[in-house]
Protein backbone atom coordinates (compact mmCIF):
# COMPACT_ATOMS: atom_id res chain seq x y z
CA UNK A 1 0.00 0.00 0.00
CA UNK A 2 0.88 3.40 -0.73
CA UNK A 3 0.07 6.35 1.29
CA UNK A 4 0.64 10.17 0.46
CA UNK A 5 -0.87 13.73 1.34
CA UNK A 6 -1.63 15.52 -1.76
CA UNK A 7 -2.76 19.19 -2.36
CA UNK A 8 -5.16 19.58 -5.06
CA UNK A 9 -5.05 22.80 -7.71
CA UNK A 10 -5.86 25.71 -6.77
CA UNK A 11 -3.45 25.34 -4.20
CA UNK A 12 -5.04 28.51 -2.30
CA UNK A 13 -7.93 26.90 -1.82
CA UNK A 14 -6.43 24.54 0.41
CA UNK A 15 -7.65 21.11 -0.69
CA UNK A 16 -5.49 18.70 0.82
CA UNK A 17 -6.18 15.12 1.18
CA UNK A 18 -4.72 11.38 2.07
CA UNK A 19 -4.63 9.26 -0.69
CA UNK A 20 -4.20 5.34 -0.30
CA UNK A 21 -3.36 3.10 -3.23
CA UNK A 22 -3.37 -0.56 -2.96
CA UNK A 23 -2.69 -2.97 -6.03
CA UNK A 24 -3.36 -6.75 -5.93
CA UNK A 25 -2.21 -9.04 -8.53
CA UNK A 26 -3.55 -11.61 -9.47
CA UNK A 27 -1.52 -14.99 -10.41
CA UNK A 28 -3.56 -15.69 -14.14
CA UNK A 29 -1.21 -13.16 -16.81
CA UNK A 30 -0.02 -9.91 -15.85
CA UNK A 31 -3.65 -8.71 -14.38
CA UNK A 32 -3.80 -6.03 -11.67
CA UNK A 33 -6.74 -4.61 -9.30
CA UNK A 34 -5.98 -1.44 -7.73
CA UNK A 35 -8.04 0.17 -5.60
CA UNK A 36 -7.44 3.78 -4.56
CA UNK A 37 -8.79 5.71 -1.39
CA UNK A 38 -8.91 9.59 -0.78
CA UNK A 39 -10.00 11.21 2.37
CA UNK A 40 -10.18 15.25 2.68
CA UNK A 41 -8.52 16.28 5.57
CA UNK A 42 -8.43 20.07 4.73
CA UNK A 43 -10.63 22.43 2.30
CA UNK A 44 -14.26 22.89 1.37
CA UNK A 45 -16.06 19.28 0.38
CA UNK A 46 -17.85 20.62 -3.06
CA UNK A 47 -14.11 22.01 -4.17
CA UNK A 48 -12.62 18.71 -3.23
CA UNK A 49 -15.05 16.56 -5.15
CA UNK A 50 -14.88 18.99 -8.07
CA UNK A 51 -11.24 18.74 -8.03
CA UNK A 52 -10.85 15.20 -7.44
CA UNK A 53 -12.04 15.02 -11.29
CA UNK A 54 -8.68 15.59 -12.32
CA UNK A 55 -6.40 14.36 -9.96
CA UNK A 56 -8.13 10.74 -10.65
CA UNK A 57 -7.71 11.29 -14.42
CA UNK A 58 -4.15 12.27 -14.19
CA UNK A 59 -3.14 9.26 -11.88
CA UNK A 60 -5.21 6.84 -14.81
CA UNK A 61 -2.80 8.31 -17.13
CA UNK A 62 -0.02 7.69 -15.01
CA UNK A 63 -0.98 4.05 -14.96
CA UNK A 64 -1.80 3.80 -18.90
CA UNK A 65 1.50 5.09 -19.27
CA UNK A 66 2.82 2.63 -16.99
CA UNK A 67 0.92 -0.13 -19.26
CA UNK A 68 2.77 1.08 -21.79
CA UNK A 69 6.50 0.72 -20.96
CA UNK A 70 8.90 -2.67 -21.05
CA UNK A 71 9.41 -5.28 -18.36
CA UNK A 72 12.64 -3.98 -18.92
CA UNK A 73 11.51 -0.40 -18.12
CA UNK A 74 9.44 -1.44 -15.43
CA UNK A 75 12.32 -3.15 -13.43
CA UNK A 76 14.40 -0.44 -13.78
CA UNK A 77 11.75 1.87 -12.59
CA UNK A 78 11.22 -0.77 -9.76
CA UNK A 79 15.36 -0.10 -8.28
CA UNK A 80 14.76 3.71 -8.91
CA UNK A 81 12.26 3.37 -6.14
CA UNK A 82 14.10 1.22 -4.01
CA UNK A 83 16.78 3.46 -3.83
CA UNK A 84 14.58 6.40 -3.08
CA UNK A 85 12.69 4.32 -0.42
CA UNK A 86 15.71 3.18 1.38
CA UNK A 87 17.17 7.32 1.97
CA UNK A 88 13.79 7.90 3.76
Amino acid sequence: MLRFKVALAPFEMNVVQQAEIAVLAYEIGRIYALTLRLKRLSGLRDLWVANNYYFIDDLRKQLLLWRSLSVEEHRRYGERAKRRLRRQ
